[in-house]
């Protein structure tokens, strides 16, 4: 039989690391929810014009231009929902490699450790770091710096999150640049849970 001890590191890190997973779906959930009635209240508004069961709602004034068009705000409506859907994912990825950074300086005692330090010292410790730690720490301080540096390193070491064609401009926002879906957040979850202890260890 293999002996099992409890290791209170592990234990805070990965319950941690639970509540904040739980809290990013039900917040996910919601706010899917909110995009797809936005979604549909756009689209069946079109629908109806388009089959005249519904008059359009656009207002015009005295020269005969458009104020304000009704399909115009549905729309609107789906674009800010679906800001906020990924503001989110770049929110709980902030705060994902945070709880993996203040929770590494615990288990390697190293309060002020920076990245590639805290990841020799948590090998040294006998915990894993999962290959792509890295890319995550570059996502991280592209998301909260928003500067070409961090771009480059970024599309070098993890290009997938980043939209189609996007190219190193200096004057570009590199915030708005990143596209984090969500099969990219929850792999980032789990890059994170592979990147430190767990609760119990074998003797």
């Amino acid at each position: 039989m293999v002996a099992l001890h409890f290791d209170w590191f592990g234990y805070s890190f990965q319950t941690g690391l639970g509540v904040l997973r739980s809290s990013m779906l039900a917040a996910r959930d919601a706010l899917s929810a909110n995009v797809e009635i936005a979604q549909e209240e756009a689209v069946g508004y079109q629908e109806r014009v388009r089959a005249g069961v519904e008059e359009a709602q656009i207002d015009y004034d005295d020269a005969g231009y458009v104020i304000l068009d009704h399909q115009d705000i549905l729309n609107w409506n789906v674009q800010v929902a679906e800001d906020a859907e990924m503001a989110l994912r770049k929110a709980f990825v902030l705060a994902v490699y945070h709880h993996w950074e203040r929770s590494a300086r615990k288990w390697t005692e190293s309060a002020h450790g920076k990245h590639d330090a805290l990841e020799k010292l948590t090998l040294t410790k006998g915990y894993p770091i999962d290959p792509k730690l890295g890319a995550v720490r570059d996502l991280v301080n592209l998301l909260k710096h928003a500067n070409s540096v961090w771009a480059k390193r970024l599309m070098s070491s993890w290009p997938a999150v980043f939209y189609p064609d996007v190219q190193p401009l200096p004057l570009l926002d590199w915030y708005e640049a990143v596209n984090l879906t969500d099969p990219i957040v929850d792999e980032i979850f789990e890059i994170i849970s592979k990147s430190g202890p767990v609760s119990t260890l074998a003797d």
